[in-house]
């Protein structure tokens, strides 16, 4: 369950960031251009969590 959450973490994170700085400009932003920088942060977050994983995994530990 702590593993889900911890992998769940950047992703909120990715999303936050730009709902925040909509949220800021609200009245001179239509909700229709947050979609495509959202989703790009989110696959970019993704694709960077999976990296990380990878390279800091234990070596041998994927050996056997």
């Amino acid at each position: 369950m702590l593993k889900k959450l911890v992998i769940l973490n950047p992703i909120i994170f990715a999303i936050y960031s730009v709902l925040f700085l909509y949220a800021h400009n609200i009245n001179e932003t239509p909700i229709d251009l947050v979609y495509r920088p959202l989703i790009y942060s989110i696959l970019a977050t993704i694709l960077l969590t999976i990296i990380i994983v990878l390279v800091t995994q234990n070596k041998a530990k994927r050996l056997f």
